[in-house]
C-alpha cells in the first residue's frame, strides 16, 4: 500500500472522507478545487481502490469505461466537474440552463444519499399531515427522478408527474417501469408552462418552489388544477443565506420566510393553511430547514 501524502494541502485520508461529496457536488468551489489538486497530484491515490481509483484513473486520461460502479462514478464526477465549469452554449456565454442542468444530472441523481433521504422524508411528512386513499387523483409538480413520487404513488389512485427536464422524466419512467408503478408524465417547457391535467385531489412538490421565478402565479394556477376541497403539499428550503446551492442555475429564491409562503397560498384561494418543519437536510456540515406548506382550496 502506498504512504498516505500530502498533496494541495489535503491528506490522502482526507481526501478520502470526501470524495463521495466530491462526486455528488456537495461541496464549496474552493474545496472542490483543493480536492481536484489533490487528485491531480498525488501518485499515492491508488490506494483508494475499487470504483473511485478507476473513475480517478479514467478523470485523468479521458478513457471510456465499461458498465460498472466506476463508470458510474466516473460520470457522476464528469456532469459535476462540467457543472463547476459552467459548459454550455457559447452563444449564452457558456451558462447551462437550469432544465440542462437537471438533464445531465437525471441518470446519477438518485446517487446522492441526501436526496434520497430527503425525499423520503417529505413523503413521510406528505403522508402523515395529509389523508392518503386510492381515491386520490395526485400531481408531484416537478417530480424530477420520482424519489417522492414513487412513495407516494403506492398510497393514492393515480399518479402524475410534471417536470421541464426531459432527462429526469426519462429517468422517472424507467424505475417507475422497473416497480410496475403506473405514473403519467407531463412534460412541461423550460418556463414550466404545458398542460397539468387533472383535476387533482392534491398537489405535491418537493424542493421546486425555489426553481420558479413566479411562485404567486402559481399558487392560482395550482387552484385552477385542483377540485374543490383540494389540497396541496409543498416542501421547500426555509429562507438560507444562498449557500445551499453551489450552481445557481434555474436558481430564482434563496428559499422562502415561511409567514411569505403562507400569504401567497392565502392570496391565491387556499384556506387551512399550515406551514410547519417537514425535516432537516443536512450540506456540508451545515443543516437547513424544510418546511412543508399544505392548504386546501376553497
Amino acid at each position: 500500500m502506498a504512504i498516505e501524502r500530502e498533496v494541495a494541502g489535503l491528506r490522502c485520508g482526507e481526501v478520502l472522507a470526501e470524495l463521495s461529496d466530491f462526486l455528488d457536488g456537495d461541496m464549496s468551489l474552493e474545496r472542490r478545487a483543493q480536492v481536484q489538486a489533490h487528485l491531480d497530484g498525488c501518485d499515492a491515490c491508488e490506494r483508494f481502490g475499487g470504483a473511485f481509483t478507476a473513475a480517478i484513473r479514467a478523470l485523468r486520461q479521458g478513457e471510456p469505461m465499461p458498465p460498472s460502479e466506476a463508470s458510474i462514478a466516473f460520470a457522476r464526477l464528469s456532469v459535476r466537474l462540467e457543472n463547476a465549469g459552467r459548459v454550455g452554449d457559447p452563444a449564452t456565454g457558456g451558462f447551462m440552463s437550469g432544465t440542462e442542468h437537471f438533464d445531465q444530472a437525471a441518470a446519477t441523481w438518485d446517487l446522492a444519499d441526501r436526496r434520497v433521504l430527503l425525499a423520503h422524508a417529505v413523503a413521510e411528512a406528505i403522508s402523515s399531515r395529509v389523508p392518503l386513499s386510492k381515491e386520490l387523483n395526485v400531481l408531484d409538480f416537478g417530480c424530477g427522478t420520482g424519489l417522492v413520487t414513487l412513495e407516494l404513488a403506492p398510497q393514492v389512485g393515480s399518479m402524475s408527474g410534471a417536470d421541464t427536464s426531459p432527462g429526469m422524466l426519462t429517468t422517472l419512467a424507467g424505475k417507475a417501469e422497473s416497480q410496475g408503478i403506473p405514473v403519467r408524465l407531463l412534460p412541461l417547457t423550460t418556463e414550466g408552462t404545458g398542460d397539468l391535467g387533472g383535476p387533482y385531489d392534491l398537489i405535491v412538490s418537493s424542493m421546486t418552489l425555489h426553481h420558479v421565478a413566479d411562485v404567486p402565479a402559481l399558487f392560482s394556477r395550482f387552484v385552477q388544477h385542483l377540485n374543490p376541497g383540494g389540497q396541496v403539499a409543498l416542501a421547500d428550503l426555509d429562507e438560507e443565506e444562498g449557500t445551499f446551492h453551489e450552481d445557481a442555475a434555474g436558481v430564482h429564491h434563496q428559499g422562502f420566510p415561511r409567514n411569505r409562503i403562507h400569504d401567497w397560498l392565502e392570496d391565491a384561494g387556499f384556506r387551512a393553511i399550515q406551514v410547519e418543519t417537514a425535516t432537516v437536510t443536512a450540506k456540508e456540515g451545515k443543516d437547513y430547514p424544510v418546511f412543508l406548506a399544505t392548504a386546501r382550496r376553497a
